[in-house]
């Protein structure tokens, strides 16, 4: 069905203009900023960099396997639609320098998973330290199925965001094409996770 609107209610379309930030990226995943214009950034299969406001770009911490990082850990694993995907900054970041990702992990033979990470960046940008894993069991797709783009590591989730009005991170997690994830509480795949810095559960939401 076609409608035409009067021409003082025609949308307007809006003047959209593009330019290169960085270019030679492989797979960028995520985003978040500081208000000076530092961009920190994800790549899904190499890991977590930095782009100052000057142009220079610091190596954060890499994928198990990659090179040229600040810090490298082994478990982290980047398969199929898994990797190093979101990044978000503490709300408090001016003072406690700290910032989260959603990262695939495997150690050792046990199958992986999506872990949340806590970081501390340094003062200058230019390493981090002081991991902390709060969130160490999202359930991430272990083995090829029928289903489209289906392989290993699909239906990943991987958003992660703080609410500016609560204070609390969220984590959108992945279904995994098991339609039975989301379906279950005690499952925490197909879901948006509530946390706080620490990844305790947030104080349940009242219903009305």
């Amino acid at each position: 069905m076609l409608v035409s609107l009067p021409l003082g209610l025609q949308a307007k379309t809006p003047d959209v203009t593009q330019g290169v930030v960085m270019d030679g990226l492989e797979s960028p995943w995520d985003l978040a900023f500081l208000p000076d214009g530092t961009m920190f950034f994800t790549e899904k299969c190499k890991g977590l960099s930095v782009q100052l406001p000057d142009g220079t770009v610091n190596n954060l911490l890499g994928m198990g396997g990659t090179a040229g990082y600040a810090m490298t850990s082994d478990d982290l694993v980047c398969e199929g639609q898994a990797g190093m995907n979101g990044v978000t900054l503490d709300p408090k970041f001016a003072d406690n320098n700290t910032i989260y990702v959603y990262s695939a992990s495997r150690t050792g033979d046990n199958p992986a998973v999506n872990r949340v990470l806590r970081l501390r960046v340094d003062g200058d940008l230019a390493s981090v330290s002081d991991r902390a894993d709060i969130v160490t069991d999202i359930p991430y797709k272990q083995a090829a199925t029928e289903h489209p783009f289906g392989g290993p590591g699909a239906d990943n989730g991987g958003r992660i965001r703080f609410n500016p009005q609560d204070g609390f991170l969220y984590v959108t997690t992945g279904d995994n094409h098991n339609s039975g994830l989301p379906q279950f509480g005690d499952k925490m795949g197909g879901k948006v996770l509530r946390i706080d810095g620490n990844g305790n559960t947030a104080p349940g939401i009242p219903m009305e």
